[in-house]
């Protein structure tokens, strides 16, 4: 089975927390970070070799104007409103590790007017592989902290789920044109291909 975005992932969550409870959020935001040494099932971490220089090697921005566009496709597939802000860093080494930096923030919007955010921000690491031109990662280790002023999300709970279960990078296409790394990345319904820009 596809696994979808983690960004989709956590459409769907936001979404039905808002729905599931009284539709406005909570007077303060709950922190929580998961423990780095959680690791995705296997007892070893893998090093799986890139050859230096090639793509995806290097360090790649998926900018705020970017990001916000890929939430409009979810929106328009899931029938919610998000206002995205902040940006996503990410490292491909030529040892087939790399590091995924996120500072963003997502808040629900309900008739144009501003509703509960959610905010993560860290680091995730792990290992890649690229064969046949799909991008597919392991052995992730979660340092990324979320906080969430959505009624009924735990934040630690939220940030697992999105980021070690359904990791953005996991199984999508890709390639390296004008320059740029375009990702396949996965949505509601389809994938839409988004554009990071070398750093």
């Amino acid at each position: 089975m596809r696994r979808l975005a983690v960004l989709t992932v956590g459409a769907a969550l936001l979404l039905a927390a808002c729905s599931s409870g009284d539709g406005t959020a909570s007077d303060g935001s709950s922190t929580s970070g998961s423990d780095p040494s959680e690791t995705t099932s296997g007892d070893t971490t893998t090093t799986i070799e890139a050859d230096a220089g090639d793509c995806p090697v290097g360090t790649w921005r998926w900018s705020g104007e970017e990001f916000q566009r890929f939430w409009d496709v979810i929106a328009s597939e899931s029938g919610g409103e998000f206002t995205a802000t902040g940006d996503i860093t990410v490292e491909f080494r030529a040892d087939g590790t790399f590091t995924w930096t996120v500072d963003y923030s997502i808040t629900i919007a309900a008739g144009g007017a501003a509703g509960p955010t959610t905010t993560l921000k860290g680091d995730l690491t792990g290992s890649y592989t690229t064969d046949d031109g799909v991008l597919a990662t392991e052995n992730l280790e979660n340092m990324i902290e979320a906080t969430s002023s959505v009624p009924g999300v735990d934040p630690s709970a939220l940030g697992d789920q999105l980021l070690i279960e359904n990791f953005p990078l996991n199984e999508s296409p890709f390639h390296c044109e004008d320059g740029n790394l375009v990702i396949e990345a996965a949505t509601v319904n389809s994938r839409t291909p988004v554009t990071l820009i070398p750093v």
